[in-house]
C-alpha cells in the first residue's frame, strides 16, 4: 500500500496530462493487484474520433488498435447507430500477450 500512496502523490503533482495519465495507469495496476490479487496486463479505452483526436492517449504511448463498428453491445438487431470510436490499448508489461493467451 505504500507504493500506491507514493504513486498517487506523484500523479497529483504532475501538471503535464500525458505524464499524469501514465502515472495514474501505473497506480491503477498496483491498486488492482493489491485488491484482487491478480495483475492487470492490458488497458483499453475508446475515443470518439469525430469529436476528439486522442492526443493525450498517443502522447502517453497508448497504441491505436482500430475502430469500433458503430454499434452498442445491446444492439442485437443492428438498428442502433452510435458514433464510431477509436480503440486504444496500453500494455502494462512486456509479456502481456503471453499472459492473455495462456
Amino acid at each position: 500500500m505504500a507504493q500506491i500512496r507514493q504513486a498517487r502523490a506523484r500523479a497529483r503533482t504532475t501538471a503535464f496530462p500525458a505524464c499524469r495519465q501514465a502515472m495514474e495507469v501505473d497506480l491503477y495496476g498496483l491498486y488492482r493487484q493489491a485488491k484482487y490479487g491478480h495483475p492487470v496486463v492490458l488497458l483499453e479505452t475508446f475515443v470518439e474520433g469525430e469529436r476528439f483526436r486522442g492526443t493525450v492517449y498517443r502522447a502517453a504511448n497508448w497504441q491505436r488498435a482500430g475502430v469500433t463498428a458503430g454499434r452498442t453491445r445491446q444492439d442485437r438487431h443492428t438498428s442502433l447507430q452510435v458514433p464510431v470510436k477509436d480503440l486504444y490499448l496500453y500494455p502494462l508489461g512486456r509479456s502481456f500477450r503471453e499472459l492473455l493467451c495462456a
